[in-house]
């Protein structure tokens, strides 16, 4: 059937696919444990800026 989305090559487009997400999830993780370590260890949160839209 022409337009058919079946066969090896989907199965291995997805699994790809789903292993970038995957590594683009882990990586952001890592950098909201930083930002939370930051904030926290080392009062991040308090220090100030001209930025008001940083302290919402």
């Amino acid at each position: 059937m022409i337009g058919q989305l079946s066969g090896p090559g989907l199965a291995s487009c997805e699994l790809s696919a789903a292993k970038h997400f995957t590594a683009v999830d882990a990586a952001r993780w890592e950098v909201e444990l930083l930002f939370r370590e930051l904030k926290g260890s080392y009062r991040l949160g308090q220090m100030p800026s001209a930025n008001r839209r940083v302290h919402e």
